[in-house]
């Protein structure tokens, strides 16, 4: 049945205003704090982690293999732009309601940047998980592994997501029946206009194919582990590490499958049943805080990042108690 723009705009207006009435305003007031400290941390945390990997190299040491770090400062990048960009922009548009019915064009940019950079961060653990399926798996082939072969990988990390985010929404191939899409990016009322095409392949190419792939190197790198353990059941050093990043690995996609399955889920549903949308703004904040968790869980599982950041905290404390002490013998010189 055809459905016209106006009637599709009108009921995406409703629909946000139901949001606003459902949720009291100390729910609401609290899902808007819980994600500006979503991304004030995200943009830290990052921040933080891409400085310790490039001003202390010599603690990035996997299998004396750097190229590992390389994919890490991509996915730091990734998360910064959802805590700098995607995420601020919606609330700015959520909030303000001038915005949503005046700025169009601001809109379908905003919600082009939200699918590319949640997209990128998810291909990037992709691209992460298939280094180190090769560390563990095939480690001649990864320390031979030539660094253009890196720089490709990385390059589709950022390609792929640009290509199924930007085109279709800057286009609005995205809606049903060319509908409303400046209200539709306010805060899970869009996903109600979105054609059920779009949202099947999306998520396919998105979510679910790059997670069945991740899923078969984490399963291929468990095995050689647990295989190998079996026939060193001492466990030398080689067999220690492995056994310390099969662990770190399992923690990274426990995290990963926990803020973005319940989303992708129910945006499958999306297409073809309502999906409350309390429950949709709920799963869609998961996928954001996964943005924040990256570099915590990189930093409490992975040794040498541990040690870089720990370096990089240590320099700048001492560089800051140096320049107080100096500055107060220079008060006591000119007191004196």
């Amino acid at each position: 049945m055809a459905v016209n723009s106006t009637s599709l705009e009108t009921n995406c207006s409703d629909e946000t205003a139901n949001l606003g009435t459902s949720l009291t305003l100390e729910l609401r007031i609290c899902i808007y704090t819980l994600l500006i400290i979503v991304c004030v941390f995200s943009i830290i945390g990052n921040v933080i982690t891409i400085s310790a990997i490039s001003l202390w190299k010599p603690c990035i040491v996997i299998n004396s293999n750097r190229k590992t770090f390389i994919f890490v400062r991509s996915l730091c990048v990734a998360d910064i732009l959802v805590g700098a960009v995607a995420v601020p922009l919606k609330l700015y548009v959520d909030m303000v309601t001038k915005v949503r019915e005046n700025n169009e064009i601001l809109c379908l940019i905003g919600e082009s940047l939200d699918m590319m950079a949640c997209t990128s961060s998810i291909y990037h653990l992709l691209m992460m998980s298939g280094d180190r399926y090769l560390a563990i798996c095939r480690p001649l082939v990864h320390r031979t592994l030539p660094r253009h072969i890196v720089y490709i990988a990385l390059a589709v990390s950022w390609i792929v997501p640009c290509l199924i985010s930007f085109p279709p929404v800057l286009s609005k191939l995205h809606l049903e029946n060319q509908g409303p899409s400046c209200t539709a990016f306010s805060f899970g009322c869009y996903k109600q206009h979105y054609n059920a095409t779009f949202i099947t392949i999306g998520s396919l190419i998105t979510f679910y194919a790059p997670s069945f792939v991740i899923c078969i190197f984490y399963y291929k790198i468990f095995a050689v582990v647990r295989q190998r353990r079996l026939k060193d059941p001492i466990g030398g050093s080689i067999v220690c590490s492995e056994t310390a990043a099969a662990k770190t690995i399992s923690v990274i996609l426990s995290s990963y499958f926990v803020c973005w399955l319940p989303f992708f889920i129910l945006y499958v549903l999306s297409a073809w049943v309502d999906v409350p949308l309390n429950l949709l703004v709920s799963v869609e904040m998961l996928g954001y805080i996964n943005s924040m968790l990256n570099p915590i869980l990189y930093y409490r599982c992975n040794r040498s990042v541990k040690t870089a950041i720990n370096q990089l905290t240590n320099r700048c404390l001492k560089r800051d108690i140096k320049e107080r002490t100096a500055t107060h013998i220079t008060e006591l010189v000119a007191w004196t």
